[in-house]
């Protein structure tokens, strides 16, 4: 089900940032949606976002790493499934980015088809499709815990 809310939140973005950006309104009926640059070195594959707050931390994390919506690829998950699986892994396989960023130990482990917890996940270096892929925290575990923010900087300024 598309939520047109979003939709219309990701038709702006592409108006406000040009033709660099991709949207792909089928992926929606595939258990995920994309927007940003295709051809992107960098992926963020995160929660379909719930709220404009979790969007601000989104966007904050993009700004201190000097990254903008048009300079990545992100992915959102509408659901977990074997399906929704099976669908972003044929993408991602299509795709040539070098990085794969993952917010959230659930995506990370259905990703990397393993049960292992996020501190495992975090400390060892992980590859899909030739991508690394860095897994961290998602964005509603930081605005739970925001002492996690510390450890989502630390795994990520490593893209810098």
């Amino acid at each position: 089900m598309i939520n047109h809310s979003f939709e219309k939140y990701l038709v702006q973005t592409k108006e406000l940032f040009g033709n660099t950006l991709f949207i792909n309104k089928d992926n929606f009926k595939n258990n995920f949606s994309t927007f940003g640059n295709i051809n992107s070195d960098i992926i963020f594959i995160k929660n379909c976002i719930s709220d404009s707050n979790e969007e601000v931390i989104f966007l904050n994390i993009l700004k201190a790493l000097n990254l903008s919506v048009d300079k990545i690829l992100t992915i959102n998950l509408n659901n977990f499934s074997n399906r929704a699986n099976q669908d972003i892994n044929s993408f991602l396989n299509q795709l040539r980015a070098k990085t794969i960023i993952v917010l959230g130990v659930e995506i990370s482990q259905m990703l990397l088809k393993t049960d292992d917890d996020l501190d495992l996940l975090r400390s060892k270096k992980n590859i899909l499709f030739k991508s690394n892929v860095i897994p961290t925290y998602s964005i509603s575990n930081m605005i739970s815990n925001p002492d996690l923010k510390k450890y989502v900087w630390h795994d990520l300024k490593v893209i810098l």
